[in-house]
């Protein structure tokens, strides 16, 4: 699966996020909780999209969800978000993965709020 957090950044603090993320790549793809595997971060461009920025993690199973991210570069990126903008968020299956189409969303399943600002279905 694969779980995307969608956010904005504190005004003009892109460069220094940029620059942290480039910094600390090797940090990010191992100082995860089990299940994790961090995909990147991308930033949107010419004006497409709500949010700035998105962070794309693999996830192995729902259980993943129930580990947390401890080790301080997850709490110095975090820094950099603008929280008075909500964030996302949207767990993702590939087609060939879904099994239940009862769980799919806008097929019956209502929306929930997730970690404070997050939504995802």
């Amino acid at each position: 699966m694969e779980y995307i957090v969608r956010f904005r950044l504190k005004p003009k603090k892109a460069g220094e996020f940029r620059q942290c993320l480039l910094d600390n790549h090797a940090k990010l793809e191992t100082a995860i909780p089990e299940g994790w595997k961090y995909l990147g971060t991308y930033f949107t461009v010419r004006g497409f999209g709500d949010h700035q920025c998105e962070s794309r993690w693999e996830i192995a199973n729902y259980g993943a969800l129930d580990h947390s991210f401890t080790d301080p570069i997850h709490r110095e990126v975090s820094e950099f978000i603008d929280e008075s903008y909500p964030m996302t968020s949207t767990l993702l299956k590939s087609v060939a993965d879904v099994r239940e189409m009862s769980r799919v969303c806008g097929l019956g399943v209502p929306r929930v709020i997730f970690l404070l600002k997050h939504r995802w279905c």
